[in-house]
């Protein structure tokens, strides 16, 4: 008998997974049931729950059975569009930024989630995924600002929201005490994580609208211009 380990068979059923729950939201969107959403889908992935961020809802899907564990709103709410992948605190908050400008922590409760807090600070919409850093929150707004909020109230962590060039689209990477922020203004930002303050950025000539990867210490981010940099 073939017997595959658990972390093939992961490999091997996750994109299956993943079509089915994209498949599920374009049956949806074709039939009405979606809101019209110029975006793609946000993913993002836990141990045992796939989350999806499209249209009208955040979704939680059981990647053992492929099945809907809950959703918020359990109804469509007007003006609600959900677009960045959320994030996932240890303890099962699921922070998530909407095309409303705000930024949701959601406690799951059975079928659908409460919301626990939120944040209504930014001044346009939130594109990019938040990253979890303890207990802060690092939220990139397209209003060109960077919220650090306390995952437990939602409350602001810094003096005051770090501030790009441009609108910021991906989500900041948590490095130690340092966060690698991209912006379209073309640059790359490295801030102190505890008072948000910048410590260096680099020009790379093009928008950026990714997260950048660390890799024995280098930074690599591709930009619009078709370049990778190092």
């Amino acid at each position: 008998m073939l017997t595959l380990h658990k972390n093939t068979l992961w490999k091997l059923t996750l994109p299956l997974l993943l079509l089915a729950a994209l498949g599920l939201l374009h049956s949806a969107c074709a039939s009405g049931s979606l809101t019209q959403a110029s975006n793609w889908p946000g993913l993002t992935l836990t141990e045992d729950t796939l989350y999806v961020a499209y249209g009208e809802s955040l979704r939680a899907i059981d990647l053992e059975s492929g099945r809907e564990t809950w959703r918020y709103p359990t109804e469509a709410e007007r003006g609600l569009t959900f677009y960045a992948p959320p994030a996932v605190t240890e303890e099962g908050l699921v922070i998530a930024g909407a095309f409303d400008k705000q930024v949701y922590a959601l406690q799951p409760n059975g079928a659908s989630a409460s919301v626990v807090w939120a944040f209504e600070g930014s001044t346009d919409r939130i594109i990019g995924g938040p990253a979890i850093a303890g207990s802060t929150a690092l939220v990139p707004s397209a209003d060109g600002n960077l919220y650090a909020l306390d995952v437990g109230d939602g409350q602001p962590v810094w003096a005051e929201a770090q501030t790009a060039g441009h609108t910021l689209w991906s989500a900041p990477l948590v490095e130690g005490s340092r966060v690698h922020l991209a912006s379209l203004d073309h640059n790359i930002y490295t801030l102190d994580l505890e008072t948000g303050r910048e410590i260096w950025r680099q020009d790379l000539s093009g928008a950026i609208t990714d997260t950048p990867t660390l890799t024995d210490g280098i930074l690599l981010a591709g930009t619009f211009t078709g370049k990778l940099a190092a």
